[in-house]
């Protein structure tokens, strides 16, 4: 008795075969609700490397609120990006806000961060990776600089009191 045979008639296959895919269907939308509950994470630790990437090269303060040092003004300069900042303002906000009302400044920084995080800058993406090489920081740190200068726009624009940019110069 080396062999065993299993016979089954085609109703029981479908109905076993239908139930493998209900499995299959249920275990896979239960695996992509964990994806989506771990963004969070990926998140965190975004934030958590830029802090660190922007106090380990002094870009700007880590104190609340957040706000560019000397080599942030430089990286912020050098990049172009104040200069497209300024160019583009009005379409950023555009972009960014979408006719939206904040209630606070933690939520418009948050959505500054966010919006820089993801903005697509196009063939001006290449100012900003060589502005990262030559400074020897990321992207995402050049980004965040772009950041909290655009975050400081839109305090203005929304009547809350930006950071003081200069304020080391006073």
């Amino acid at each position: 008795m080396e062999n065993i045979l299993i016979q089954i008639n085609w109703t029981y296959f479908l109905g076993i075969l239908g139930g493998l895919i209900l499995v299959a269907y249920y275990a896979n939308g239960r695996f992509t609700k964990i994806e989506t509950d771990m963004d969070w994470v990926k998140d965190t630790l975004k934030e958590i490397k830029n802090d660190s990437d922007g106090k380990r090269v002094q870009a700007f303060g880590t104190q609340s609120p957040i706000a560019l040092l000397d080599k942030g003004k430089t990286i912020l300069q050098d990049s172009g990006l104040k200069a497209y900042i300024d160019r583009n303002k009005d379409e950023l906000i555009r972009q960014n806000c979408n006719g939206k009302k904040f209630d606070n400044p933690y939520d418009i920084q948050e959505r500054a961060f966010d919006f820089f995080d993801s903005y697509d800058f196009g063939a001006f993406e290449k100012n900003l990776k060589e502005t990262a090489f030559n400074n020897g920081v990321s992207i995402e740190l050049v980004r965040r600089v772009g950041g909290i200068y655009f975050r400081d726009i839109l305090l203005s624009e929304f009547n809350f009191k930006p950071t003081d940019l200069d304020k080391d110069d006073k």
